[in-house]
This record gives C-alpha cells, sequence and structure tokens, in this order.
C-alpha cells in the first residue's frame, strides 16, 4: 500500500502573542508573529509479509511558517523531512499492535527581530509509540 496526505495549515492568523494581565502591577506584552499559511507532505508505504506482518516506511516535509526575522525560542521552527518507520503485527481477529518510530534533526539560525536577537537553534528528537488493539 502506497499512501500520501496533503495538509494546509493557516498559520497565518497567528499574527500576534499578546497577553493583557487585569493586574496593573504586572504589564501585558505583545509580540508580533506573523506566521505564513503552510503545508506539510506525508508519504508512506506498507509491505503486507503475509496477513500477520506489517513493515512500515515513509516521512514527512514540513514547511515552516514562521518567517526568518520572526523565530523565537519558544518555538523555533524549521522547514525539515523527517523520516518514519514501523511495524505491525496482526494476531488473529481480535489482537494487534503497531510500533512505530520518527526522528527529527533540524537546525536554523535566524532573529527575532522586535527583541532584537538572533541565536541558532538545533533540535534532535526521537519518538517512539506502541499500541495495541483488542476487538470484543
Amino acid at each position: 500500500m502506497v499512501v500520501y496526505d496533503f495538509n494546509y495549515t493557516g498559520w497565518s492568523s497567528y499574527d500576534t502573542l499578546a497577553f493583557d494581565f487585569d493586574n496593573t502591577d504586572t504589564p501585558d506584552s505583545k509580540t508580533t508573529k506573523d506566521w505564513q499559511n503552510s503545508p506539510t507532505h506525508r508519504f508512506g508505504i506498507e509491505y503486507a509479509l503475509n496477513e500477520m506482518f506489517y513493515f512500515r516506511a515513509g516521512g514527512y516535509y514540513d514547511i515552516t511558517p514562521v518567517k526568518d526575522g520572526f523565530v523565537s525560542p519558544e518555538l523555533p521552527d524549521v522547514t525539515q523531512f523527517v523520516p518514519t518507520a514501523g511495524f505491525g503485527m496482526q494476531i488473529g481477529e481480535n489482537f494487534g499492535f503497531d510500533l512505530a518510530w520518527f526522528h527529527q534533526d533540524a537546525e536554523r539560525e535566524s532573529a527575532l527581530d522586535d527583541a532584537g536577537f538572533s541565536a541558532k537553534y538545533h533540535r534532535i528528537a526521537d519518538g517512539i509509540t506502541f499500541s495495541a488493539t483488542v476487538k470484543f
């Protein structure tokens, strides 16, 4: 099986991060975000060895909505390709499990113009998931 998924997110509605506090001792803050709408492309293949074992491989290409000049430490986003892999096992009609993995290794150097600083961000993350299905 071969699958492809296209996702388009309307990030442009996230134009400002504002905090308006009722307590006058706490100053309000407003940060311009100016994010852009952006797509994500996801794809994968599944190979069924038989009716019991399933092997999966794929990935996604995520295009950042954050323009240069607006990259901040709370979410240093980056355009990236992320590989994925998985394994599934179906034991009879009523029980199965799946194991999946993804790996992110992304780097971006940019500025946050409103705050007057720039930084280099490097993120490495591995995610592993396990799920079990039981049918009654």
